[in-house]
């Protein structure tokens, strides 16, 4: 039996091995306290080894557990790592550099600013002792370091001319352009955290892997098609024969003629035909056989990038930890060297909103309140399942929404008792539409209407050249129009709304419909919300079986680790949202040719960057497929100029005779 308040003493160690009283916490009354490294956690454990949202200490009557949140270093029980789920009966709590241990009850102070359990911390008399160095430690404290230092410390893994952090789909992007233009693979390094097993030779680290799990989590399938525009090929540079083509053909040879209408889609788009998208597991199959021609699987590096430097030689100490199934029991903290260096790091985070954390961090098992891009088929099949009446919350407008909602109407087939109660912020009028020039966008249910999540000419037409040369005030006001949560004109999703509105198992809820709590565990508990809007027909207070939020991701870099310290270092230039009030602001700033400049290196060394991690600089769509190939073309063709190695000049007769070999699919 656990009774309270519960104090908790927290240790660190000196650099003799000795425990010093670090903190002093104590839990009030039962509940599940969040411990991590920001200062949101109930206990705040600050220190670069600890993760932002490290563990979970779940606290009643009867105990105490402990849960894992994917932690980069661990949660230790006694010296055991746990995995998962595991109950705390006594003995050592360990999360590097920082150990706790329960001990007796402590006076209740008051709560603490901002938290919603109680929680309340006393300082001890002594100054708190700062954690000893992590990896890479003092090596990386300077702008500029010495590569000797770091190799007389055993750190250096291996020296390339070329590396790619991230691993996604834009370090793949420019590893392929690489390889076109001339470049061997054994200069190049990609780093990157992937879940593949190295020992199967059907398998490989999947540039894709990331992208495609949230794809499928947010309800898009292999043979559903992906919000990506026929010319967008990111397994071939020249973007012919793309997917339309390829579809058709496919079909043709199977004497199915009606595979023509893919490529009248094309011609006939947006105007006369509805917008041509490729399927999501044609797109996945043909990256892997691009990453096979290229030599993917030999330039790969299973790690997590850590910090970035210069040397004091004109290239970049990159600070890696190995993934340690690929450490082969050698140390798992080390250095990789490269001149010229790609970052491509994607989206910097998740966003959850702050009811959706403190519900699930309350109820950690009842499976009822869900963000669109995590794990929720679920829902989905106790919906089926039951076959009694249920209220679905779904939180938020745009593409996921839409296939949220298509996917309940799925259910509904099974179960025709299912009802969906839609929340938006705010209401979009019929002619409320974004404005740009003479051009407006359609409206339907609230949401604007675009076929991509950009105009196409946002790629390689005049609204390309015009965002090039506009200064940085009047191109984000550029993209403030030219963006912004939209979605597709498709006519299954048209359908769902009209027939859920008429049949009256759809409604739209203007306003604020925030997560409360729960009526009562187990599977009989409802969630509870808080209606504020100006709809009269919906209560106040609203009970949903399950609610789905479908807010998307953080574009701020500073929330990497990576980006933030390297901003911090070399006090990087970042693109201002004009739009917003104050000093808001986005993505890198880089050059048309996507170089980092405050990065460069008088030696020769560059840094270039693609993805979301620039936006808004001066290209609009960089959180596309072909964005992301447009950014490999122009660093790529950046690097011919300034005359790095292996970088040839891509003339026309190189061009057709590298498409020839794509086409045959003989390497580079």
């Amino acid at each position: 039996m656990v009774s309270f308040p519960l104090q908790l003493d927290i240790y660190v160690r000196d650099e003799s091995g000795n425990a010093i009283l670090h903190d002093q916490v104590s839990l009030t009354k039962p509940a599940t306290y969040t411990l991590g490294r920001l200062p949101d956690k109930h206990i705040v454990l600050d220190s670069p080894q600890v993760s932002r949202s490290h563990a979970l200490l779940i606290a009643d009557t009867t105990g105490l557990e402990v849960v894992d949140q994917n932690s980069t270093f661990g949660t230790f029980l006694d010296g055991k790592r746990i995995e998962g789920r595991k109950s705390w009966t006594g003995g050592r709590l360990r999360i590097d550099p920082f150990e706790i241990v329960v001990v007796g009850q402590t006076e209740t102070l008051p709560e603490p600013a901002g938290h919603s359990i109680e929680v309340s911390v006393v300082r001890p008399d002594k100054p708190p002792v700062v954690p000893p160095d992590t990896f890479p430690g003092s090596v990386f404290k300077t702008q500029v370091v010495d590569v000797g230092a770091i190799r007389a410390g055993g750190y250096i893994l291996g020296e390339y001319e070329y590396l790619a952090l991230g691993g996604g789909l834009g370090s793949f992007a420019w590893v392929d352009h690489l390889r076109i233009f001339g470049v061997p693979a054994k200069a190049i390094c990609v780093v990157g955290s992937y879940e593949w097993d190295s020992e199967s030779p059907s398998d490989y680290p999947r540039p894709y892997g990331n992208y495609r799990r949230l794809c499928q989590n947010s309800q898009i399938p292999g043979y559903e098609r992906l919000r990506s525009n026929s010319i967008s090929t990111p397994d071939n540079i020249w973007g012919f024969p793309g997917y339309a083509s390829r579809e058709t053909w496919r079909d043709l040879k199977q004497l199915r003629l009606g595979g023509l209408r893919h490529v009248l889609q094309v011609f006939g788009e947006p105007a006369v035909a509805e917008s041509y998208t490729p399927r999501s597991d044609d797109v996945f199959k043909s990256i892997d056989r691009e990453a096979a021609r290229i030599g993917w699987r030999e330039v790969c590096l299973n790690a997590r990038v850590v910090a970035m430097r210069k040397t004091s030689d004109g290239r970049y100490a990159v600070a890696i930890r190995l993934d340690k199934k690929h450490a082969l029991g050698s140390s798992r903290d080390r250095v990789v060297i490269g001149k010229f260096v790609h970052l491509a790091t994607g989206y910097p985070a998740y966003r959850t909103e702050d009811d959706v954390f403190r519900f699930n961090g309350r109820y950690l098992n009842e499976g009822r309140v869900f963000k669109a891009y995590d794990r929720h088929e679920s829902v989905y099949d106790a919906l089926e399942q039951k076959r009694t009446p249920a209220l679905v919350v779904v939180r938020g407008r745009g593409i996921v929404a839409s296939r949220i909602l298509q996917r309940l109407h799925s259910a509904r087939k099974h179960n025709d008792q299912i009802k969906v109660l839609h929340q938006m912020r705010t209401a979009i009028g019929p002619s409320s539409g974004a404005r740009f020039g003479s051009a407006q966008r359609a409206v339907f249910n609230n949401t604007e209407l675009q076929p991509f999540n950009w105009p196409k000419s946002c790629w390689g037409g005049e609204l390309r050249a015009l965002l090039e040369s506009a200064s940085p005030e009047t191109r984000s006001q550029i993209i403030g129009a030219l963006g912004g949560t939209t979605t597709a004109r498709r006519r299954d999703w048209t359908r769902i709304v009209q027939e859920g509105h008429q049949k009256g198992w759809y409604q739209v809820a203007i306003g604020r419909l925030d997560i409360k709590d729960l009526t009562e565990p187990g599977p009989a508990g409802r969630v509870l919300l808080d209606y504020a809007g100006p709809d009269s027909s919906i209560p106040k207070q609203i009970s949903a079986d399950y609610v789905i939020d479908c807010i998307g991701l953080i574009g701020d870099v500073t929330n990497s680790e990576f980006l933030g310290d390297l901003v911090r270092t070399y006090q990087l230039q970042r693109n201002r949202d004009y739009k917003l009030q104050g000093d808001v602001r986005r993505g890198l700033a880089v050059t048309r040719d996507f170089e980092v400049a405050g990065l460069r290196q008088n030696g020769g060394g560059r840094v270039y960057a693609a993805g979301q991690i620039t936006n808004h600089g001066p290209h609009a769509a960089v959180d596309s497929f072909l964005g992301l190939q447009y950014a490999a073309l122009r660093s790529v063709d950046h690097l011919n100029a300034e005359g790095a190695p292996f970088v040839s000049r891509f003339g026309v007769l190189k061009s057709f005779s590298q498409w020839l070999r794509w086409c045959f699919n003989r390497a580079p």
